[in-house]
């Protein structure tokens, strides 16, 4: 997955992991701005099944100067190195 966070007001990009209804794990989570460019982020195991559910959360600021943006997710059946 990219992900790109620049602005003034920028708050928190956060993936969960939800099991049926059970309250939801954070996995990653990262704040403020991180500059105008595309980040890589790799190497983040999530334990799935087909009752759990990815959620990829975007919080913003503030103020309206500020954007988070993500781009080309891949999910492996396989474990990180």
């Amino acid at each position: 997955m990219y992900y790109h966070m620049y602005g003034g007001y920028i708050n928190t990009l956060t993936i969960r992991t939800q099991k049926g209804n059970n309250t939801a794990i954070d996995r990653w989570k990262l704040s403020g701005n991180q500059g105008d460019v595309w980040h890589h982020l790799s190497g983040v195991n999530l334990p799935l099944d087909s009752q759990t559910k990815i959620i990829i959360e975007a919080t913003k600021g503030a103020y309206y100067e500020g954007d988070i943006a993500i781009d080309s997710i891949e999910l492996l059946p396989l474990a990180c190195p």
